[in-house]
Parts: structure tokens; sequence; C-alpha cells
């Protein structure tokens, strides 16, 4: 199951109305107790579908830092051994 691009919706995004009561009796149909269950389901499964995407964007992100660090260390290393970078430091 591949994961969303889309970013995570904000909270105004999420406490949204709908535009009216036949909207949400579209999605579930159900009433009492049976709907309650089924708007619990879709709720977690929106929260798990946000998760995902937001760890997803954080692991992408840390990924990218440690390549930059590691380039920058890689280039300061690099500029060291020419000696080029004393000149600069003291």
């Amino acid at each position: 199951m591949g994961i969303s691009r889309r970013k995570p919706l904000s909270l105004r995004d999420t406490l949204k109305k709908p535009s009216s009561p036949k909207v949400s009796q579209r999605h579930v149909p159900f009433s009492g107790e049976e709907r309650l269950r089924e708007l619990m389901k879709i709720a977690a499964r929106f929260e798990a579908k946000n998760y995902a995407i937001a760890m997803s964007e954080y692991e992408i992100s840390a990924s990218m830092s440690k390549v930059r660090t590691a380039f920058s260390w890689k280039s300061l290393h690099e500029l060291q051994s020419l000696g080029t970078i004393d000149r600069y430091c003291n």
C-alpha cells in the first residue's frame, strides 16, 4: 500500500463541517451504534494515514540532513588536507 505524498491536513481542515448532513449520510449510511463504530473506523484510518505521511516526511528530512552533514564534513576534511582552511581559521 503506497503512501500518499499529500501533506497532512491541518486541525482547522479536519474540523470543517460537511456542507450538508446528506454528505455524511451518503458516506456513513448507518444509524445509532453502528454509525458510531463506522465513524470511529474512519477516524482511525484518517489518523493512521496522516501519521504515516508525517513520519515519511520526517524520515526523508532526516536522511537529507545526514547527507548534508556528511557532505560538509567531507568538504571540510578535503580543505584541511589541502591546507587552505588553516588560512581562514587562524
